[in-house]
């Protein structure tokens, strides 16, 4: 009885996490559509008649994702997982923000490159905030790095944090290191300090680094390097 339970509760455990999976894709995807929008009017090229469009847009599309949060919520309530952290594969998370901006990245001629260590990069923690967090960085560096640009994204494990390298060049120099971040920048370093991680930017001439060090790094049973 008891093994069957156990099973029957693991079985729930991994159908939420797929589900919940889904729902970060979505809610990631509203990030950047959020993201588009406010760029442009911040650019302040746009007219009066698009900006408020753009700000209807955004106003929407807030909406949906307070209610994907909610769907989120609930199914985290029905499994009774609550806010506990569950495993986390960072190299995994890193790879489908990336693929999330795909459409963006190619309409500005821009070229994301991934290199991971070859070891397990695992920790424990939310994988909903570190989806919103990496989206925040990536769609920033992005922008930040023209059309025919390159952002090159970094994985590595350094004693028991996984750390990430998110790079690319801007033209001008920028005159700040967080110049054009907005509020992503305060809703990335809330998540990366909820996670007791750290947050680190440099500026070397015309290139811009996003440090991103999250501590708690575990080794999953039947976990391979890759």
């Amino acid at each position: 009885m008891a093994t069957n339970v156990a099973a029957s509760t693991q079985s729930r455990l991994l159908d939420a996490r797929d589900t919940e999976a889904v729902l970060h894709d979505i809610r990631g995807y509203l990030t950047i559509i959020r993201g588009e929008c406010h760029g442009v009017v911040r650019d302040g090229k746009a007219n009066g008649r698009t900006i408020d469009r753009l700000r209807t847009i955004d106003d929407q599309v807030a909406r949906i994702d307070a209610a994907v949060a909610v769907m989120r919520d609930a199914l985290r309530d029905r499994v009774h997982v609550g806010h506990v952290r569950l495993p986390v594969d960072v190299r995994r998370s890193v790879a489908r923000a990336i693929a999330r901006i795909e459409g963006v990245a190619r309409s500005r001629g821009v070229s994301v490159r991934m290199v991971a260590a070859a070891v397990p990069m695992t920790i424990l923690g939310s994988g909903d905030l570190i989806d919103r967090a990496l989206d925040n960085v990536l769609l920033n560096a992005v922008r930040g790095a023209g059309h025919g640009g390159d952002v090159d994204v970094a994985l590595d494990v350094t004693q028991d944090s996984v750390t990430i390298c998110i790079a690319n060049d801007v033209r001008p120099a920028p005159s700040a290191r967080t110049e054009g971040w907005g509020v992503g920048l305060q809703i990335v370093r809330s998540i990366v300090q909820e996670h007791r991680g750290e947050l680190t930017f440099t500026v070397d001439g015309t290139r811009v680094t996003v440090w991103i060090a999250l501590p708690g790094a575990i080794c999953v049973p039947g976990e391979r390097s890759h």
